[in-house]
């Protein structure tokens, strides 16, 4: 495998498709993931693909950017991140028919946070505190290196047995909380703020910050606590954006 410290730059014939990792892979139509192979280890590539706004802009040159951006957080060991294992900058997307650049990064068979809680229904106060803590201790290491998460939620904590890694941090111009085609990815994990400007439609909307991170991180917390959604009985539809702001901005009022 590569050195564990770097992003390594990789040539499409690099990442390796066989019929093992098609045979294992559960990812549907709309899924941009991908099981592959890399250095013989399997591995994900997520495919990057442009916002609307981003259109007219050199893609794969502003992705080449943030590898470099990101390369220095690589060297930390022990940061409990998704380690990225290389980056390429075109390959082509089987399922939707064209070429796109892709991040490979660490594969991890045992699921998300949602998945393990699910199966650990009588979870221990000591290891709910171990999981909060170092879920925390990742994000200041990303904060401590200028990155900030963006679409931080509990399907972006991916674990390995017991110990949680947050995953899809960095490429600020890939994680936009609102997708290309208006559907809010995960508004319950949105802070007030965000929520608010992209559901009204700002023009110009306030900057994401540390202050958005810490507030989604909050309700990853919650649902660590009580094994269970915020609001659960009254939010069905997590992607119920207009509901969320009425509840949110209600408690606000009061």
């Amino acid at each position: 495998m590569a050195s564990q410290n770097t992003i390594k730059i990789c040539e499409p014939s690099d990442i390796i498709k066989d019929a093992e990792t098609k045979r294992k892979s559960v990812f549907n139509s709309t899924s941009v993931l991908d099981l592959v192979k890399l250095d013989n280890e399997e591995v994900l590539i997520k495919y990057l693909l442009p916002r609307k706004s981003m259109a007219n802009k050199d893609w794969p040159t502003l992705l080449s950017n943030e590898v470099e951006k990101l390369k220095e957080l690589q060297l930390n060991q022990n940061s409990n991140l998704v380690r990225i294992r290389g980056f390429v900058k075109d390959i082509h997307f089987e399922r939707r028919n064209n070429n796109f650049p892709g991040l490979v990064v660490d594969y991890f068979s045992d699921g998300n946070l949602q998945n393990y809680i699910e199966k650990h229904s009588d979870l221990p106060w000591k290891k709910r505190y171990e999981i909060a803590l170092k879920i925390t201790e990742g994000l200041r290491t990303l904060h401590q290196f200028g990155v900030y998460h963006n679409d931080l939620k509990i399907s972006n904590i991916l674990m390995k047995g017991d110990v949680p890694y947050i995953s899809d941090y960095g490429f600020s111009v890939v994680n936009d909380p609102c997708r290309s085609n208006g559907i809010y990815s995960a508004p319950l994990f949105l802070s007030p703020v965000q929520l608010e400007e992209l559901f009204l439609g700002s023009k110009n909307p306030t900057p994401y910050n540390e202050k958005d991170d810490i507030y989604s991180l909050s309700f990853i917390l919650y649902y660590i606590a009580y094994l269970k959604k915020p609001w659960a009985a009254e939010i069905k539809d997590t992607s119920d954006a207009s509901l969320i702001c009425s509840i949110l901005f209600k408690i606000k009022d009061h």
